[in-house]
C-alpha cells in the first residue's frame, strides 16, 4: 500500500461523500460473494428485497451516521 496523499480544499463536503469510498471497499474485498455463501433467507414473494441489498443498505446507513434503526430509512 502506497503513501496516502492528503489535500485540503475550501469546497463544501456532504455527509454522504464517503458512500462511494465504502462501496469501492466492499467491491474490492468481494464481501458480497461471502454474503452469498452465508445462506441468508430469501423472501417468499416477488415483492421482497434481496437480503444482500438489505445488508448493504444497512451498512451504508451506519457509515453515513445513522444512530437509530429508523435512520436507515433515509437510504431506502
Amino acid at each position: 500500500m502506497g503513501a496516502l496523499k492528503i489535500e485540503y480544499s475550501d469546497k463544501k463536503v456532504t455527509p454522504f461523500g464517503g458512500m462511494k469510498l465504502l462501496k469501492d471497499f466492499m467491491d474490492k474485498t468481494d464481501i458480497f460473494k461471502d454474503l452469498e455463501s452465508v445462506n441468508l433467507p430469501y423472501p417468499q414473494s416477488n415483492a421482497g428485497y434481496n437480503p444482500i441489498d438489505i445488508v448493504q443498505g444497512f451498512w451504508l446507513s451506519i457509515f453515513t451516521g445513522a444512530s437509530r434503526y429508523i435512520h436507515a430509512d433515509w437510504l431506502r
